[in-house]
């Protein structure tokens, strides 16, 4: 996989490319300490963010994904060439994919797919507050980068006693690395109105771009009440649901409702 890095590239180092991109080839352009290596698939693009250069950096390889380091990472300032730095960065991805559409104005929905296809990720703990009449469309396209989980299929199978639940998690957006998949390794399904609670192992750094991993629950089950069957990424630090999922309709939601089981309705169970 070929990795561009953008952006507030001064803190890194040869030590964390190595331990967070394994065996992936990574191209960083901007000012850094990190030093070249053919050795361990290393570059560095020594030019300064300018157009034309990163036009020209487009045409070397094509990238499997572009992570965009915010400059809200320096804490002892907040630069206010955020937010045109990272439109400079998507005006050049535009002209890459030939395409003449205006970032906040025309063809929006293109260029979301094709952040999608990039695996683009906005990292940082900040966004823009204010960019005029342009917030809308920002917002909506921050929401196709990153880690983007959901549920892409559910099954329930009941039986005297008990509802057997089987579910298909799957990632849409970008790699979990090293650190962030290790972190969160445990998912908690839920069925609700006698609580019930299981934890399932699921190492998400290894749920890969358009992969997906199976999950299954058994719980038990009285035909004479109704449930809700719900999912949540627990955070290893507040051992709560802390992860957002891409699913339309529960963007806000860390732990949405994925069914209801209702009670026998004369016999019949839905």
């Amino acid at each position: 996989m070929n990795i561009l890095i953008i952006g507030n590239t001064a803190g890194l180092t040869n030590d964390f490319i190595l331990r967070t991109f394994p065996n992936q080839a990574v191209f960083i352009f901007g000012h850094t300490g990190v030093k070249n290596s053919r050795k361990n698939k290393i570059t560095v693009y020594t030019k300064r963010y300018e157009n034309d250069q990163l036009e020209d950096i487009f045409e070397f390889h094509d990238y499997d994904q572009i992570i965009y380091l915010s400059e809200y990472l320096n804490y002892g300032h907040e630069s206010s060439g955020e937010i045109e730095n990272l439109i400079r960065l998507l005006k050049c991805l535009q002209e890459k994919i030939n395409t003449r559409s205006n970032l906040l104005v025309n063809n929006l929905s293109e260029l979301q797919e094709e952040a999608k296809a990039l695996h683009l990720t906005f990292l940082g703990p900040k966004v823009a507050e204010d960019i005029g009449d342009g917030q809308a469309a920002y917002r909506e396209l921050l929401m196709n980068m990153g880690y983007r989980l959901w549920v892409s299929g559910l099954t329930i199978s009941k039986g005297e006693g008990k509802v057997d639940i089987t579910l298909n998690l799957e990632n849409s957006g970008v790699p979990f690395y090293m650190g962030i998949g290790l972190w969160y390794n445990t998912c908690v399904m839920l069925m609700e109105r006698v609580f019930q609670a299981q934890q399932l192992e699921c190492r998400l750094s290894e749920l890969l771009p358009d992969q997906t991993t199976e999950l299954k629950a058994s719980f038990a089950y009285s035909k004479d009440q109704n449930y809700q069957v719900k999912l949540g990424i627990l955070s290893p630090m507040t051992q709560v649901p802390s992860v957002h999922f891409a699913m339309n309709g529960f963007e806000g939601e860390v732990m949405p409702k994925l069914a209801t089981i209702q009670k026998d309705q004369k016999g019949t169970d839905k």
